[in-house]
């Protein structure tokens, strides 16, 4: 009886189907040449295209001194690779698409500059991260600054009258969900905190438009811009409006007209996207006729 031929790995190897490319340097050229490529793009795109403009609304990083990129340590280089990149479009597009899909396909945008609420509304994150919990003691010392600054004006007895303007988080407070939930934090007890001090150190001077932002904004329906950071422009006769009031001026705007206008806003640009949206402005020619009877405040 014969025993079973068991094959070399010679037989085996001569039995197996050829690769068209196996054996000749083709592959391992092209392998080559598209990591080469890939080395190169971002230096490509930077001399054809030239560097994009700024985006994301910071500032990019610097190229090290020639002297970094011939020392023994990384850094230089790592730097150098990481300046090239950054001023390259194909980080651009790259940076766009990704934001892209997680603001329109996820609604679930977050970058260091820009974060998505309810309701459709984007909202600027360095806002959300100055009332973060743990900036609750530098508040704080800044409120005692402004208590002193008020007990200093109040025994001059200068007439001073104080106005702000509530910020969007504050006056938007309800769309603050979704992702930017997520650096609600103290918020609301820091909001609470501010507007005693306000009101207990301002004897009177202190005043808010805040009022007459949410009566306004609730006759034409709108207040703050989702993509912006401010309110729509026809909050600024409400606005002044108020210091008229403040100032012993009746408001002389009942009714104000307002009409719809198509916009670009900075919010999706922060995120390298591109997205308008329509928002109230003041009827030109109400504004004028207002403009001119207005008398002189001082």
């Amino acid at each position: 009886m014969n025993a079973p031929i068991n094959p070399t790995v010679e037989q085996e190897q001569s039995t197996a189907p050829k690769s068209p490319l196996r054996g000749t340097g083709l592959l391992r050229t092209l392998h080559l040449g598209l990591f080469g490529l890939m080395l190169l793009a971002p230096l490509l795109t930077f001399f054809v295209l030239g560097p994009p403009d700024l985006y994301e609304r910071r500032p990019f990083t610097p190229f090290p001194s020639p002297s970094a990129l011939v020392k023994s340590s990384m850094d230089g280089r790592d730097k150098f690779a990481d300046a090239l990149f950054e001023r390259s479009h194909l980080r651009k597009w790259a940076v766009r698409a990704r934001n892209g899909l997680d603001w329109f396909g996820f609604d679930y945008l977050d970058t260091s500059q820009v974060v998505s609420g309810g309701n459709g509304f984007l909202f600027y994150r360095p806002s959300l991260d100055v009332r973060a919990c743990k900036n609750a003691p530098a508040i704080q010392n800044q409120l005692q600054g402004y208590r002193l600054v008020m007990a200093m004006v109040e025994a001059a007895q200068l007439p001073v009258t104080i106005a702000m303007a509530p910020n969007k988080e504050t006056v938007e407070r309800a769309s603050l969900t979704g992702r930017a939930g997520f650096y609600l934090g103290c918020q609301d007890q820091l909001r609470a905190v501010e507007m005693k001090a306000w009101n207990e150190f301002g004897r009177g001077m202190f005043n808010s438009h805040e009022a007459s932002i949410r009566r306004l904004g609730a006759e034409i329906g709108q207040r703050y811009a989702k993509f912006d950071t401010h309110w729509v422009p026809a909050m600024h006769i409400a606005a002044i409006e108020d210091v008229r009031e403040w100032l012993g001026s009746p408001a002389s705007l009942e009714d104000p007209v307002t009409r719809l206008y198509e916009g670009v806003f900075e919010l999706p640009a922060m995120a390298v996207q591109l997205a308008t949206e329509f928002v109230h402005v003041p009827d030109d020619g109400q504004l004028t006729r207002w403009a001119e009877s207005l008398p002189k405040i001082l």
